[in-house]
Parts: C-alpha cells; sequence; structure tokens
C-alpha cells in the first residue's frame, strides 16, 4: 500500500473493524471495551508474528499477560460479567484476523 507499511494498514483497519463492531453490539447487550482492546492488541501481535516469520515470543507473551491482567481485573471490580469479557475478546481477536485477511 502506498504511503505506509502493510502491517499498520491492517493493525488500523483491525481497530477501526473493532469499534464499529463495539458500537454495534452495544446497543443490544454491553460488552467490555478494554477486552475488545487488548483482544485485539493480544491477536495483532501472534498475527504479527505469522505473516513476519520472525521469533517474536517475548511480545506475545507480555500482550498475553496484559490482556489477562485487564480482563481479570474488570471481573474482579464487577464492572462486567464473564460473557461480555468473552465477547469482547472474540470481537477484538476477530476483527484483527478479518483485517489480517484481507490486507495481508
Amino acid at each position: 500500500m502506498p504511503g505506509g507499511p502493510s502491517v499498520m494498514t491492517f493493525f488500523f483497519l483491525g481497530t477501526f473493524l473493532a469499534a464499529s463492531a463495539a458500537l454495534m453490539a452495544n446497543n443490544y447487550f454491553k460488552i467490555s471495551m478494554h477486552a475488545i482492546g487488548v483482544g485485539g492488541a493480544a491477536t495483532f501481535m501472534m498475527l504479527l508474528g505469522v505473516v513476519s516469520g520472525e521469533p517474536i515470543t517475548i511480545p506475545i507473551a507480555i500482550a498475553t499477560i496484559i490482556a489477562g491482567v485487564v480482563c481479570t481485573s474488570r471481573l474482579i471490580v464487577s464492572d462486567h460479567h464473564p460473557y461480555e469479557i468473552y465477547w469482547g475478546l472474540i470481537i477484538g481477536a476477530l476483527c484483527q484476523s478479518v483485517a489480517c485477511y484481507f490486507v495481508m
């Protein structure tokens, strides 16, 4: 793509898709925006490792730990039910995967 690396294009497209999906999902049930963000970030790191072929196991592990800490804290504070966290993670991961499929 002219104007920027394709990796950033797929990251930003995934972010846009996740925000759009969250806006639509919030019309029907409460969803964790924090889980969408960390789910998308962790999935981005995993897909980046697959696409680039580089061994980035440490960043993937860090992103996964951060996702676990954020989602656990949302449950401990009782801001969300578990299904709201799970759906947030699924939507974030799915949107990054769709973006990677179309851009890469």
